[in-house]
């Protein structure tokens, strides 16, 4: 799975700090030189240089959390030698024949028709991660001396020649030259716009190296730190990455919810304004229910002799013609408790008043022409006081 993400660019990060770790004697006897470079949109800018840091706390200090950190080693504790061939891996067994490969780490650099190979003890690059690993912090790429210099020959479109801490370098855009030389004085490089100082320059290579993704030699525990490294890496930012959508769904689902229960307030204030209205109209439809129940039971839905009748009497009434009782199957004697109720359903009585004794006449005969009817009796028909309205009763009598 390494194998394919390494090569991932927002895996491996746009920015990137390049370590040089000069030794001056013992182990413990270096300094170190920080430059930290970006990539941003396929462009490389240098975002910061310090030189002759004296201890790693203080160097790690200027190192951000999780950002790749790259290493080149140079100084007393390293022995470089150079050949007119290629030595493969029998690198150490020239450089020091009796010397046992358990001891020392090797790293072999090619360079124009020949190789440098590079030789240090393995305590020496151990003790520099164990170090660096107390803090939390792991080196995505370690390098012995300024040969990844050579791996980078595109940085230079004319000759350079400049003198770094150990080496002086004379550079073209077709190959690179070593010769040793030691410096105390640091001084500045002028390349691609840039202003380089000398002791990070090798770092600064490596950086770039990095950010381009070249194949560059190493020694053997390189490529190991490279793989955890890029490992960490991409479970800290899978962490992020998983973190950051949870916290997007998170987000939608909130503005979400937000919205749905703004409008089930608008809704709920509407309903406690409406609430009498809503009471108002249950009210009412219990009792259209209980009335339409008890009209359905009564049968005056249907059609029956009696609306016949009413609306038979009604029909011709003129305008002067109020009534004021109409009885339709009178109760035929007086109600008693020991008696049933009878009615007589053969009579209608009708009381009412009239203006105009003409229309009642008018009236009346149209009444004698229904086939229903027997005959008419005129029960009562005068006025109580000349100018108000006549009195009539009527009682018809059905066939």
């Amino acid at each position: 799975m390494l194998r394919h993400i390494q090569h991932i660019s927002f895996i491996r990060g746009n920015y990137v700090i390049g370590v040089q770790i000069s030794f001056r004697g013992n182990n413990q006897n270096c300094l170190y030189h920080l430059i930290g470079v970006k990539k941003s949109r396929g462009k490389l800018s240098i975002v910061k240089q310090i030189i002759d840091i004296t201890s790693i706390e203080e160097l790690v200090k200027h190192i951000p959390k999780n950002t790749p950190i790259v290493i080149s080693i140079d100084g007393k504790n390293i022995i470089h030698k150079f050949f007119q061939e290629d030595v493969g891996d029998k690198g150490l067994d020239f450089v020091l024949p009796n010397a046992r490969k358990e001891d020392f780490y090797v790293q072999t650099s090619l360079i124009n028709d020949g190789a440098y190979v590079s030789v240090i003890r393995r305590e020496v690059i151990d003790n520099v991660i164990d170090r660096l690993n107390a803090f939390k912090v792991i080196p995505a790429l370690i390098n012995l001396g300024p040969f990844v210099t050579s791996c980078t020959t595109f940085l230079f479109d004319d000759k350079v020649k400049f003198k770094s801490e150990f080496w002086e370098i004379e550079a073209t855009g077709q190959g690179i030259s070593y010769n040793p030389f030691t410096s105390s004085d640091s001084n500045f490089i002028f390349l691609n716009g840039e202003s380089i100082r000398d002791f990070c320059f090798p770092s600064y290579a490596l950086s770039i190296a990095y950010l381009a993704d070249l194949e560059i030699p190493g020694i053997e525990i390189s490529l190991q730190l490279k793989e955890e490294f890029l490992f960490k890496r991409a479970v800290w930012l899978g962490g992020w990455f998983f973190l950051s959508l949870v916290f997007l769904i998170l987000l939608v689902n909130f503005f979400i919810f937000s919205n749905y229960n703004d409008k089930y307030q608008d809704i709920n204030n509407m309903i406690q304004q409406n609430q009498s209205l809503l009471n108002r109209n249950d009210e009412l439809k219990t009792k259209y229910t209980l009335e339409r129940r008890f009209i359905e039971r009564s049968g005056l839905l249907e059609t029956s002799r009696f609306s016949f009748y009413a609306d038979r009497i009604s029909r011709n009434i003129s305008d002067s013609i109020q009534f004021t009782a109409i009885r339709i199957a009178p109760v035929n004697d007086k109600i008693r408790s020991d008696k049933p109720i009878v009615f007589d359903e053969k009579t209608i009585i009708i009381n009412g008043k009239c203006s105009n004794s003409q229309y009642f006449n008018s009236w009346k005969d149209d009444l004698k022409e229904e086939n229903w009817v027997e005959s008419i009796l005129i029960n009562q028909f005068g006025q109580e006081e000349p100018g108000k309205p006549i009195i009539f009763e009527l009682q018809l009598m059905i066939k």
